[in-house]
């Protein structure tokens, strides 16, 4: 399997978790990237919702748990690109107004294959 569709399996099967964690009521205490990922800017807060991680034995929340913590390490861009390309993708060319194309698929490619890793996928 290539990378982007092994990233594209992870948010799909994060976002199918977090709406079976949502329906059983269990996902009130659980920070999700969907909640948090704009306000994500300085470490402090990245070591304060770490920090909000209890330990269980649930396996769908252990899976949220692991996919918060490998896309909190990504540095901010990474952050955005894996957002807008993978977990809320926007249009298609939404980096033009910021990057050239290979600035953009040369981040990209890094914080694909750095999330990847984090999630002990590669």
């Amino acid at each position: 399997m290539d990378r982007n569709a092994c990233i594209e399996k992870v948010f799909y099967d994060y976002k199918i978790t977090c709406a079976r964690l949502m329906r059983l009521g269990k996902l009130n205490n659980i920070e999700m990237l969907f909640r948090d990922s704009e306000c994500i800017e300085n470490d402090s807060y990245v070591m304060q919702l770490i920090s909000k991680m209890k330990g269980t034995d649930d396996d769908d929340v252990l899976y949220i748990q692991h996919v918060n913590f490998a896309y909190l390490l990504l540095n901010r861009v990474e952050r955005k690109i894996i957002m807008n390309d993978f977990i809320f993708p926007i249009e298609k060319f939404w980096y033009m107004k910021e990057y050239s194309r290979s600035t953009y698929y040369r981040i990209r490619e890094k914080a694909i294959k750095k999330f990847l890793d984090l999630m002990g996928m590669i």
